[in-house]
């Protein structure tokens, strides 16, 4: 088989994916609408875990971590999805993280939060950040254990803005004790 065609073939599986991606936004769009309604929460680390382990018990060992990386990403974009929907319908879900935070200082927003000390956990973070559209100036550890770690974090952007409050907002749900400061 030459390079080109595999890359036809590739070119014909990526509509299916996209197709299959829209598909599951117009669920998550649901998701968010029902957890709105219920007060329910969006993030559920046990149940994303659960299914993660569902679906990667058939897969190749030698596919099971990208097949892993590939879900969790696909939870992850979801999850962003359904925070910003709710955002959309009642921004002031964010307002009480923001309220007490200082105008932006030269473009940064530096917050605090507590994470649980496991694999994916700090780097599901950055990941999160990079997918709003911006990116970390600092990033500094403050207090470490087996269960849980403290961090402060400097995000490059303008707290005003809608992407950094829906940041903001996911953060503030997915994370403990969180805080802009």
């Amino acid at each position: 088989m030459t390079l080109a065609e595999i890359r036809k073939e590739i070119d014909e599986i990526d509509p299916q994916i996209k197709a299959l991606f829209l598909q599951r936004m117009e669920v998550a769009k649901h998701v968010a609408e029902v957890k709105y309604a219920s007060g329910d929460e969006i993030y559920k680390a046990d149940r994303e875990a659960e299914i993660i382990s569902r679906l990667t018990v058939d897969v190749a060992p030698e596919l099971k971590m990208e097949y892993t990386a590939f879900i969790r990403k696909i939870m992850e974009v979801a999850r962003k999805y359904e925070y910003g929907l709710i955002y959309d319908w009642n921004p002031e879900v964010a307002a009480e993280f923001i309220k007490d935070a200082q105008e932006s200082q030269n473009g940064y927003v530096k917050v605090r939060m507590v994470r649980p000390n496991q694999v994916n956990s700090m780097s599901s973070i950055l990941s999160m950040i990079g997918d709003y559209g911006f990116h970390m100036k600092q990033i500094t550890l403050q207090e470490e254990n087996t269960e849980e770690v403290k961090f402060e974090l400097v995000i490059c952007g303008d707290i005003n803005t809608e992407e950094m409050k829906k940041l903001i907002y996911q953060l503030s749900k997915e994370s403990k004790d969180f805080e802009v400061l």
